[in-house]
């Protein structure tokens, strides 16, 4: 703003960051309107449009589908949007049944404020979510959970079997699942394309690439997961609901735990549905998930 710039763009600023964040962001937005500067902002959630625009022009496939002037008529801002408003999936009614993974006074390293003496049970057909700031020992947590990270102290079990200090091979093969939040980061790898990704997943443990075997399967959770993509496509040319869908193909068909790391992280609203729908068959067949 020192450059006596007159129009400022905004591209998803409210992704990852805390709602007291937001708050002073949209203040200070706020103030550079009221000084005659405008602001144009990039957004699917209608909380934060709803927050500060003045009027709102809705873009769908690269079209403009309608625009709106305060009040806003969220019905309406969703049919722009998708169409028709999404419908949200039913809660989970399955009855909890045996502990999946319990952690007793847990305490590790990371983060803003890492995790002191936490104790927790998950059990079968049970959705367990955890509330808190960004940093404030959710990922510490998952990570303990799921045996990518030590913890100093406390006791981990998973389906009665004590797991202190083994490795996340170990916790996968007795079906724990994470997805991380950062899905170039940690999720997928830069440079290789939706077949490699599926070729790297092969268990047969042998120096040949079934490339074929590959390409197929590529092809089928494609089409299966809705992934707006070809095999031959480098994962990070998809956008970040694909990505997502991409990493929730590769989750085990009959999991024990799943361990989800902000599972809908900067997703539009459609595809926050989507995701929630698919998750929810995992509860259906009685399968145990944090997020």
């Amino acid at each position: 703003m020192a450059l006596g710039i007159q129009v400022l763009i905004l591209d998803e600023p409210t992704t990852g960051i805390s709602s007291t964040q937001k708050e002073i962001l949209f203040d200070a937005l706020k103030k550079l309107a009221a000084d005659d500067k405008s602001i144009i902002l990039v957004s699917h959630k209608l909380e934060d449009v709803e927050a500060l625009c003045d009027t709102v022009t809705v873009l769908r496939h690269g079209k403009i589908t309608g625009e709106m002037d305060q009040p806003f008529e969220s019905r309406a801002l969703l049919e722009m949007m998708f169409g028709a408003p999404p419908v949200f999936p039913p809660r989970c009614s399955e009855t909890p049944g045996k502990d999946v993974l319990t952690m007793k006074n847990i305490s590790g390293s990371g983060g803003r404020a890492g995790l002191k003496a936490c104790d927790a049970v998950i059990r079968e057909a049970e959705v367990v979510g955890l509330a808190g700031l960004e940093g404030s020992g959710q990922g510490v947590f998952l990570r303990i959970a799921g045996g990518l990270k030590q913890a100093r102290s406390g006791s981990v079990r998973l389906q009665g079997r004590d797991m202190d200090k083994q490795d996340h091979h170990a916790f996968r093969r007795n079906g724990v699942t994470f997805l991380p939040a950062s899905r170039l980061e940690e999720g997928l790898i830069t440079g290789l394309d939706i077949t490699e990704h599926f070729a790297l997943q092969d268990s047969q443990g042998n120096f040949m690439v079934r490339w074929q075997d590959a390409f197929r399967r590529a092809e089928q959770r494609i089409d299966k997961f809705q992934i707006k993509g070809r095999p031959a496509s480098a994962v990070e040319e998809l956008s970040g609901g694909n990505q997502q869908r991409l990493l929730l193909s590769f989750l085990p068909a009959e999991p024990q735990l799943l361990l989800l790391e902000n599972p809908t992280r900067g997703l539009d609203i459609e595809s926050v549905n989507w995701v929630w729908q698919h998750l929810h068959t995992y509860c259906g067949q009685r399968r145990a998930s944090f997020f």
